[in-house]
């Protein structure tokens, strides 16, 4: 299992993003505010899922992409790396896992 890979780094690097490419400037936030209140709109969201899937080799299912799993940056980490593990996990139990590489499969 790829031991780097999580909650905290998924949430600063989403954090990172957000700031730099989608929120406004001034707009004060951290990983428990909830998304809708920072000014994302379909496109933003968009964009933050292909971001998670290029820099953390996660690919959500649609039926991941919950109001729950999408409440908060720290919601959001929380289902990459749950997904990740899953992911390696059953890597792991197949016999294929030579250094997880979750960025090959689709969450399950």
């Amino acid at each position: 299992m790829d031991a780097g890979l999580s909650v905290e780094r998924v949430s600063e690097n989403l954090l990172r993003f957000l700031r730099s490419e989608i929120v406004a400037p001034g707009v004060e936030f951290d990983a428990r505010t909830p998304l809708r209140t920072i000014g994302l709109d379909s496109i933003s969201f968009v964009q933050m899922i292909l971001f998670i899937e290029r820099h953390h080799g996660v690919s959500l299912s649609e039926s991941l992409l919950t109001a729950e799993n999408l409440e908060s940056v720290a919601a959001l980490a929380r289902r990459v790396c749950a997904v990740h593990n899953a992911v390696c996990s059953s890597l792991e139990t197949t016999g294929e896992n030579l250094g997880c590489r979750p960025e090959r499969y689709a969450s399950p």
